[in-house]
């Protein structure tokens, strides 16, 4: 409940002039009922103001405690909560601060006119010549993002959506600006026209201008030491600190951010940017960027992990740098990549060396995008044999940073899905047509006949595992040999920003959007949200017909000796993938491993180092938990099995 406010009493207004404070008009300058005035001291008020109870201890980092008030700070139209501290501030000015609000040492914090506090700011992502533009506002989630990228041939949609962002921008657009509870900005320099959330921590800040700072108890965030920040929007649970510097940027929940700099990019959930730059990027959940010499420029990534001195070209000086990129879900790329725009990489993939022949790649997922001798070379399939990929996927649902209970942006974490297994129906009809006609290039790149044959292999291998896994799960909770499937996932599918679903089931939103079926941001959203929510029922809509088609019957018909044949595939694909991903792993073990260790020792001494630093592949702990994972599995499977040659003997 708001406590009434009251005018300051002749007393109370002899005290404070006592205690150094000014003010051109006493009349306009209101206290709570009860509040003291012994806790102002050297304030200068200016404008209509309204006081709270300044009545606690206040306890500052350190475990240093000042009482609750006002001293040395000039106030101009703002209204204060109770128990706020509020010293050494050379203007405060246009904002309303809740209460249990800490603002020390900041030379200003103001509002000079209407703002929208970053929302309805336009950025260009992908292509740098624009485009694309993405409008901000502060719930802004991957899916409606990449919808306003990437469906601009879909201008009634993008209207749509445009007038919706416009509408809440406008809605959210004030003369004053505010200052969640419990929030602290203290030793910063110019705050101007920027909301705060509840539980934010702003320190040593150089500038903030335009934007909105969302903040909750459960996700506090935290703006640190010589950060500028203009037109920007960052979400709960981020961590923006050691000069990074934003223009034009969005970073969504639970990011880290350190001496970084962007322009006109967008970050989505988990984003990792240490040290390198973007421009124009659209950087969907989880994408790692840490090192310094590294230049992300008008791409879309997705679980990316950016090596050092990676750099991507998008001017070939005609008409500007109009050119663009896309690195589809869990691409790497090794250090000093490098890729000249346009070009499009298959998922999961790695990129190493130098590539000036436009690369595409989008049907050849989980493949090495290599150069040899100056050769842009494909390996299909190739990464399905690297360890890397079963630790990535793993840690991904483990490292989730967003402790907010909201979660704006929808992720689907699996690594074989519709979207990724459809891509490798696709590569295995393009490489069986390689293999027939004799063919050596694909997409840009050169391709041995070997790959051919082992991209082949490793395609099928993670097909069989795909479809395996679902029917083991699907048998196991049914309890028996039915197997039923609706129509809800069928066709092809996308990956909208970490979030993977039927692309019928994305164009039934799009229409409901752009025929004004759907009308607020809010519901658009909810509606990724029931999405993500089914993606189970649907992967094994979509998985299901594919297991009809490689069977060749329909689902009703499939006898036990069909599912066990099928099974016995996946348990060969399993094995399969498994032991070449720990043939890897042994790579980091060898004698090649071991240079740099025991350096002043004997060759016992290098081996003994070596082990107490890195141990060895026997006592590993993620290579034993997969190994463990796979034989548990292995087993469920036998189980199966058996279950199923009882049941086809009953026959």
């Amino acid at each position: 409940m708001t406590r009434p406010h009251r005018p300051l009493t002749s007393q109370q207004i002899e005290s404070l002039t006592r205690q150094g404070c000014t003010c051109r008009d006493w009349a306009t300058v209101q206290i709570a009922a009860g509040g003291r005035v012994d806790g102002i001291t050297r304030t200068h008020f200016g404008g209509h103001v309204k006081l709270g109870l300044f009545e606690r201890q206040i306890t500052l980092p350190g475990g240093i405690t000042r009482p609750a008030g006002l001293a040395n700070a000039t106030l101009d139209h703002c209204t204060v909560g109770d128990n706020c501290l509020i010293h050494n501030v050379g203007a405060i000015a246009n904002y309303r601060i809740d209460a249990n609000v800490i603002i020390t040492d900041v030379g200003r914090l103001t509002v000079t006119e209407a703002s929208g506090f970053g929302n309805g700011v336009r950025v260009a992502v992908v292509n740098e010549s624009g485009g694309r533009e993405v409008t901000l506002f502060d719930e802004l989630s991957a899916q409606i993002a990449y919808c306003l990228a990437f469906y601009r041939h879909r201008p009634a949609l993008i209207e749509r959506l445009q007038e919706m962002i416009q509408t809440y921008a406008e809605q959210h657009t004030a003369t004053q600006g505010h200052i969640g509870s419990h929030s602290s900005i203290t030793h910063c320099k110019v705050i101007e026209s920027i909301n705060v959330g509840t539980h934010a921590r702003l320190d040593c800040v150089s500038t903030l201008e335009n934007g909105t700072i969302r903040s909750k108890r459960e996700a506090p965030t935290f703006i640190g030491p010589d950060v500028i920040a203009r037109d920007f929007i960052v979400g709960t649970g981020s961590n923006i600190s050691d000069a990074t510097h934003l223009e034009r940027c969005f970073v969504g929940q639970g990011c880290t951010m350190k001496q970084f700099s962007a322009q006109d990019s967008l970050f989505f959930a988990n984003c990792e940017a240490h040290l390198g730059e973007t421009c124009a990027v659209f950087a969907g959940p989880y994408t790692v960027t840490h090192h310094k010499s590294s230049l992300l420029i008008a791409g879309y990534y997705s679980f990316a992990n950016i090596g050092s001195g990676t750099h991507q070209s998008n001017h070939m000086y005609r008409l500007g740098p109009n050119h663009q990129g896309i690195t589809e879900r869990g691409c790497k790329t090794a250090s000093g990549a490098y890729l000249l725009w346009p070009a499009h990489i298959g998922a999961f993939s790695l990129i190493k060396g130098k590539h000036t022949n436009n690369p595409d790649t989008r049907d050849f997922p989980f493949s090495y995008v290599i150069e040899h001798e100056g050769t842009g070379m494909l390996m299909p399939g190739a990464a399905l044999s690297n360890v890397g990929l079963h630790r990535d996927t793993g840690k991904w649902p483990q490292r989730d940073r967003r402790s907010d209970p909201e979660k704006t942006d929808q992720i689907c974490f699996a690594w074989l899905s519709p979207y990724t297994v459809g891509k490798l129906v696709k590569g295995l009809d393009r490489l069986r047509a390689l293999k027939s006609e004799k063919g050596n290039s694909v997409g840009g790149l050169k391709i041995a006949s070997s790959d051919i044959e082992k991209g082949m292999d490793y395609y099928n291998w993670a097909i069989d595992k795909f479809l395996g896994d679902l029917l083991l799960e699907r048998i196991e909770t049914a309890g028996d040999m039915t197997l039923q499937a609706d129509e809800s996932g069928l066709g092809e599918w996308v990956d909208v920003a970490g979030l993977l679903l039927p692309k019928q089931r994305l164009e039934l939103l799009l229409h409901a959007i752009e025929e004004g079926k759907t009308t607020t941001l809010t519901q658009i959203n909810r509606q990724f949200a029931e999405s993500c929510r089914a993606y189970g029922d649907m992967q094994w809509s979509w998985a299901a017909q594919l297991l009809q088609d490689r069977l060749g019957k329909a689902l009703g018909d499939l006898d036990p000796a069909d599912l066990s044949e099928q099974l016995t595939r996946w348990k060969d694909a399993t094995q399969a993938l498994t032991e070449l991903a720990i043939k890897d792993a042994g790579k980091e073990f060898s004698p090649r491993s071991q240079i740099g260790y025991g350096l002043d020792g004997s060759e016992e001494a290098r081996l003994a180092d070596f082990s107490a630093v890195r141990g060895t592949a026997a006592t590993h702990d993620f290579l034993s938990a997969l190994e463990r994972h796979t034989q548990e599995t292995l087993k469920r499977g036998d189980k199966v099995m058996s279950q199923l040659d009882r049941a086809g003997q009953m026959l």
